[in-house]
């Protein structure tokens, strides 16, 4: 049913605009990663390309050693985002870049391109594998991402979908 659904919807692959690599899916699954002191919140979202499904792991946040919350929404904890981001049952907007965080290019995303937390966090998550162009940029040019989330995650923001957002009308 879940398949179905994406297929049937309009959204397929990965789009660059305005400054932005996006793509739009369900959540599917909900995971959390203990990295260099950090835990990190995953979800894993279902998403259509050229026709076909695939998935991505993606960063939701991370709880920092002093305790604070770095959030990839409008969530603002840990227990929050897992309240927010239901399987089977949440549409988001996965994105890279945009107007406040220049990092998206047609080429891919550059992570030091910006000096915010979350492009900090972003640097560190894509340095724990050996990617040469990093993950989101390999991501970006092929739609391909690794399956596994211990073999990496995307460290892109995600916004919910709700009845009166544009780009998801469910």
């Amino acid at each position: 049913v879940l398949d179905s659904a994406l297929l049937m919807g309009p959204f397929d692959g990965l789009t660059y605009d305005s400054g932005a690599w996006s793509f739009v899916g369900i959540v599917d699954d909900v995971a959390v990663d203990h990295m260099d002191g950090r835990y990190v919140d995953l979800v894993r979202v279902r998403f259509v390309y050229s026709g076909t499904i695939r998935t991505a792991w993606v960063t939701a946040g991370a709880t920092m050693p002093d305790g604070s919350y770095l959030s990839a929404g409008s969530w603002r904890s840990h227990d929050e985002m897992r309240s927010i981001m239901r399987p089977t049952a949440t549409y988001v907007r996965v994105y890279a870049g945009g107007p406040d965080e220049p990092v998206a290019t047609l080429d891919g995303v550059d992570w030091t391109a910006c000096d915010t937390s979350w492009c900090a966090f972003a640097r560190d998550v894509e340095g724990l594998w050996t990617l040469d162009d990093g993950l989101s940029t390999v991501f970006a040019r092929s739609g391909m991402s690794l399956g596994w989330w211990p073999w990496g995650y995307l460290p892109w923001h995600i916004e919910v979908g709700r009845a009166n957002v544009g780009w998801c009308d469910r």
